[in-house]
């Protein structure tokens, strides 16, 4: 392959020690050919022989849209249609972002613990992300635990 001859040609390992590897010694570097830089204004793509239309091709080939999904589909992580789960803009948040245990979007069971005054509680009406209230602090709990009610 054009891409591994490259590496080689490059000075990165030299030409006999590619035989004992791979069986095979590489050809010469062509002088005529100008080396690689890193601020090249020629695509690589070029260089290897494709044509201008073909990298359009290969352009247009990657960057098309993707097939819309039905329009009952909801998206499994944000609950919203028109993509898919794999195409969500919601996909790559952070764990910082997810405030309790459980993501799903029932009520839940949940474990409740007061920084403040220590108290402890559990209740059925746990939701994801969302905090509830110390009746004695007054101030809002996140669950340290939760469980999906079957």
């Amino acid at each position: 392959p054009v891409h591994i001859q490259r590496a080689f040609s490059d000075g990165v390992v030299s030409a006999e020690e590619t035989t004992p590897h791979f069986g095979v010694g590489l050809a010469s570097p062509d002088p005529n050919r100008p080396k690689l830089t890193e601020s090249a204004s020629v695509p690589l793509a070029l260089e290897d022989g494709f044509s201008k239309d073909e990298i359009a091709g290969f352009e247009e080939l990657l960057c098309s849209p993707k097939k819309a999904p039905p329009t009952k589909y909801q998206c499994h992580i944000c609950y919203r249609t028109g993509h898919y789960i794999s195409d969500c803009p919601m996909r790559f948040n952070t764990p910082y972002d997810e405030l309790t245990p459980y993501q799903g979007r029932k009520k839940c069971y949940g474990e409740f613990q007061c920084q403040q005054c220590k108290r402890k509680w559990t209740s059925q009406n746990s939701v994801a992300n969302e905090a509830q209230s110390c009746i004695k602090c007054h101030i809002p709990v996140f669950p340290h635990k939760q469980v999906k009610i079957a």
